[in-house]
């Protein structure tokens, strides 16, 4: 569903075709598979790995949200990263957990033969390790995702929420924005399918859900004037009573258009935003506000060619803003600790793309080069806890052969980034 996918990662569905397919009565229980904290940092740490029992055909970080630990104050970043893994029949869920760049494994919890966890996001506790609530799809359906929530923390996730909308037939959580453990914004989209003589066609409108910490609400989101279609695919929550979502929408013409609303008094409005110039397409992926004015969001624009972009949110409008040029590149994720500091992750040709945002000007920050044979590699997701402490994630791959990610973590420590050891690289 999102234009990422078609960069360096395998879409999901293409995975689970190559490992089996998927049977049309796929069970849909939820399950849970724990495992016991034995990390190094006392009553918190990184969870002891834990192996799959099959070869591990791909294996990609989709998402990651890094928060502080308020009461081990020698733990300046603590994060959970979700992505799937491909194992023997099935695709699975993963989760793993750093702190200070430390990471353990476990696994996600998943539901029926694919799970496919996109986003995170996570709210640090007074006397415990962070709480967070993950969103993404999964599939009962070879044709067909649905919506996929769970909720968890370090130890692991348990899946909460897994059925379409009322009269769609498919659907997918793109973002998670939690402002406290009972507030969440939860955006993505839904539909139905048309057959049509190309084949067939996803027909979608932007779905938004409110969690509190024990239910589900969703949400009514206003279409842009002429649409043919929309989906959100990033949101950021500034406070519990502001948010603003970004996705794309097809216009009348049939151009994919950016796609903005902010979320304030308890409802959705429209903020119209710019399309890239001389681009057919302009695609939000994702954004990150530090309060309710002031928000900046990334994406791609293609046709001809790719390029990422980066537009900046305040006084109630968008601006485009000028980014350190890069061809063949995309912006998938964006991260502003501060007003006058965002960190934007991606890709650029067949290597990873990070630029850093000053509040005055982008500029383009040296990104370690993954070792052989995995040559190529791509950012999906970028969380900074301040300034000076980030992470972003994502996958490195062998260009010579096929269904070969894994997954992909970076760190940054205020004057240079570094790749970090995850469990399942």
């Amino acid at each position: 569903m999102r234009v990422r996918a078609g960069f360096l990662v395998i879409p999901v569905m293409a995975i689970a075709t190559l490992v089996g397919g998927l049977p049309a009565g796929a069970s849909i229980m939820p399950s849970r598979q724990g495992a016991t904290a034995v990390g190094p940092v006392g009553p918190v740490g990184p969870v002891s790995p834990v192996s799959p029992a099959r070869r591990l055909v791909d294996n990609v970080f989709n998402g990651a949200s890094c928060t502080t630990q308020p009461d081990s104050p020698s733990i300046t970043s603590a994060c959970v990263a979700v992505g799937f893994f491909a194992d023997g029949p099935t695709v699975d869920g993963l989760m793993e957990s750093s702190f200070n760049g430390k990471w353990g494994g476990n696994i996600f919890g998943s539901i029926a033969t694919v799970t496919e966890p996109i986003e995170v996001s996570c709210v640090p506790q007074a006397d415990n390790i962070p709480t967070c609530v993950a969103v993404g799809e999964h599939y009962t359906n070879p044709r067909y995702p649905a919506q996929l929530v769970a909720t968890g923390d370090a130890n692991g996730f348990s899946p909460v929420a897994f059925r379409n909308p009322k009269g769609t037939r498919w659907s997918v959580l793109d973002d998670v924005s939690c402002a406290s453990t009972t507030f969440c914004m939860l955006v993505g989209g839904a539909g139905t399918t048309r057959r049509t003589a190309h084949g067939l066609r996803y027909i979608s409108h932007a779905t938004a859900y409110r969690w509190t910490g024990s239910a589900m609400s969703r949400l009514s989101v206003p279409a842009p004037a002429h649409s043919r279609g929309a989906q959100l695919g990033g949101v950021s929550c500034a406070s519990a009573t502001s948010c603003v979502a970004v996705g794309n929408y097809t216009g009348a013409g049939g151009r994919s258009l950016p796609y903005s609303a902010t979320w304030t008094s308890g409802s959705w409005k429209i903020r119209t935003a710019r399309s890239i110039r001389g681009k057919g397409t302009t695609t939000f992926e994702a954004v990150s506000c530090t309060s309710p004015a002031s928000c900046v969001a990334v994406g791609v624009a293609v046709r001809p060619g790719s390029t990422a972009f980066a537009e900046r949110y305040a006084a109630g409008a968008w601006s485009v803003l000028r980014i350190a040029p890069r061809r063949r590149s995309a912006f998938y994720s964006v991260s502003c600790p501060a007003a006058s500091a965002c960190v934007a992750a991606g890709q650029s040709g067949t290597r990873s793309l990070i630029e850093r945002w000053n509040g005055t000007r982008w500029l383009a920050q040296a990104v370690p080069v993954t070792a052989k044979p995995l040559t190529t590699d791509v950012l999906f997701h970028v969380s900074c806890v301040t300034p000076a402490i980030c992470t972003a994630v994502g996958a490195r791959h062998n260009p010579a052969t096929r269904f070969t990610n894994h997954t992909l973590a970076l760190g940054w420590n205020g004057s240079a980034w570094t790749v970090q050891k995850t469990f399942n690289q």
